[in-house]
């Protein structure tokens, strides 16, 4: 008899059928977006509280008017910003079956992006659908501003995309941001003057256990199932992570139902080992 798959996501955005939830912060930036709109969101949270997913998720949701456009940005805020752009024209173009850019296009002409491509993206799309590009990893905490090159994505992309929005056309952009808990006080002071910061907080106790109680996972008596939302606070990656360790643990003798026993083993086992996740977790807490 085949081993049972793990019904817990752990190192990769929870996508599709898997992902649930949200539907309160969907409904805001869907209303602060509607066309005809010239503006932006951004989405904050602690980190691995599920920002990416949630904007893989809006990519599935936000329909006709809006045109999703998902872009990972992570690692790219010291390339130039001709490259950049040249990415986010690359997967528009993708979405709306353009041809491919080339790079040196966007390498030769600095305006080439909202001179040349953008009219093209229109001409292609519904006149009244909006272009919405989804910028994931947004901000770059890892290198001040100031000291990245001068012609740095991180320097120069938020007041482009402000000057794009200022254009004649409906358009739109939703940014991950604030992936340490101690910047959050500087999320919205940023060039691209967002009308709504969209925070994503932990679960509340009814979507942790419907996270924690998959149609394929195992049975949970009602103890264990408080003692994983109490330990965890309802924050999803560690719901995941905790789920994921207890059924691996219990895979070969899987009992009728998890006890307190095993997530006890569990957590135990999770402080143990170095798990890149909670050390990320760890990390964007402040002392206080």
């Amino acid at each position: 008899m085949p081993s049972p798959t793990n019904p817990y996501i752990i190192g990769k955005p929870v996508t599709g059928p898997q992902f649930f939830g949200r539907e309160s912060a969907v409904q805001a930036i869907e209303y602060i977006l509607r066309p005809p709109s010239r503006t932006s969101v951004i989405v904050f949270g602690q980190r691995k509280i599920g920002k990416t997913s949630f904007l893989l998720h809006l990519t599935k949701v936000l329909k006709s008017p809006f045109f999703p456009i998902y872009v990972d940005l992570a690692g790219r805020a010291s390339q130039p910003l001709a490259q950049v752009l040249f990415q986010m024209a690359t997967a528009a173009a993708d979405r709306a079956g353009l041809d491919s850019p080339s790079l040196s296009d966007f390498l030769h002409n600095p305006d080439f992006f909202h001179l040349e491509f953008m009219p093209a993206l229109y001409q292609t799309l519904d006149e009244q659908v909006q272009p919405t590009f989804l910028l994931d990893e947004f901000e770059s905490v890892d290198t001040p501003a100031s000291q990245l090159p001068d012609n740095a994505a991180g320097r120069l992309l938020p007041d482009y995309l402000h000057k794009l929005l200022a254009g004649p056309h409906s358009l739109s952009f939703v940014f991950t941001a604030g992936r340490r808990m101690n910047e959050l006080s500087g999320v919205g002071r940023t060039g691209t003057y967002a009308r709504l910061n969209q925070y994503l907080s932990v679960l509340t106790p009814a979507q942790a256990r419907r996270l924690i109680l998959k149609p394929d996972g195992p049975a949970y008596e009602s103890a264990a199932l408080h003692r994983i939302i109490d330990v965890t606070r309802g924050h999803p990656y560690l719901i995941q992570t905790l789920c994921h360790t207890i059924f691996e643990d219990t895979r070969e003798h899987y009992p009728a139902k998890i006890t307190v026993r095993e997530v006890k083993t569990a957590v135990e086992r999770l402080l143990e080992r170095h798990d890149s996740g909670l050390f990320l977790i760890w990390e964007s807490i402040p002392p206080a």
